[in-house]
């Protein structure tokens, strides 16, 4: 969550826990990525387009249930790992 203050500029932006480290889900789904060694591109057909899976991995979007379902199916891990 990003709060800014009026007449701050650049500086007055100040960024919360979940803006500097990423959430419990994007970890696992690097982890996971890692052991299997794939690609961000690697994911397309399971998150949807490159935009889709550009904003998920930084947590900049969030995973959607169908995505979630996608992803258990492929790391063969429970689905909520995801959500």
């Amino acid at each position: 969550m990003n709060t800014n203050f009026p007449g701050s500029g650049i500086f007055g932006t100040i960024l919360s826990f979940e803006d500097i480290f990423p959430s419990e889900r994007i970890k696992s789904l690097e982890e996971k990525m890692i052991e299997k060694g794939i690609k961000a591109k690697d994911l397309e057909p399971i998150i949807g387009s490159k935009g889709h899976v550009s904003s998920v991995l930084p947590g900049r979007r969030e995973i959607t249930l169908n995505m979630a379902s996608k992803l258990k199916e492929y790391f063969q891990l429970p689905a909520d790992i995801f959500l």
